[in-house]
């Protein structure tokens, strides 16, 4: 059998930067749980808000699914800080904007915390991700036209374009 074996997990490769070619990554976060409860207005606005303050990284297309979020995302510093930190980060973020929005607070916390209510609610994301860089524009599109088309597979949508959920937060183009 020359198939290569199933991952169960995710490989936690490190990006690698060739010259003056485009270091973007593809990747994939789940809920915990697969919880379908991403695909909603105030959702997406607490991960577009989110995206936009964990600035170490900057995302580009993404399409938002009900319990899992696709998007390509590319180093906004150099040297490249590190992948899995920032999404810790940008994911620990979210989670924090939920749980408020979640109580329905709208007061300022003490020093930018949360209260231990908070930070201890339900947790919203899968502890890992999965993530590939991309290392050609044809593999970029193909995955690019792959992830838009994903309601439609799903019976969301009969058209990608009809999604409410996907579309680009910045310019990330890839050249060699």
């Amino acid at each position: 059998d020359n198939r290569p074996p199933v991952r169960k997990h995710p490989s936690r490769n490190s990006v690698h930067e060739q010259g003056f070619r485009s270091t973007i990554l593809f990747v994939t976060v789940c809920t915990e749980g697969r919880k379908p409860i991403l695909a909603e207005k105030d959702m997406v606005n607490i991960i577009l808000s989110t995206w936009a303050n964990a600035q170490n990284w900057i995302v580009g297309r993404y399409v938002i699914m009900p319990d899992h979020i696709h998007f390509f995302c590319a180093p906004a510093t150099y040297p490249t800080s590190d992948f899995h930190r920032w999404m810790k980060y940008w994911k620990r973020l979210a989670q924090q904007a939920f749980a408020v929005a979640a109580r329905g607070d709208t007061r300022p916390h003490v020093g930018g915390r949360l209260s231990s209510t908070a930070e201890n609610m339900e947790k919203l994301w899968q502890d890992d991700c999965w993530d590939t860089q991309i290392r050609t524009g044809v593999q970029y599109e193909e995955k690019w036209q792959y992830v838009r088309n994903n309601p439609v597979r799903k019976g969301l949508v009969e058209n990608s374009d009809d999604w409410p959920y996907h579309g680009f937060v910045n310019d990330v183009p890839w050249h060699d």
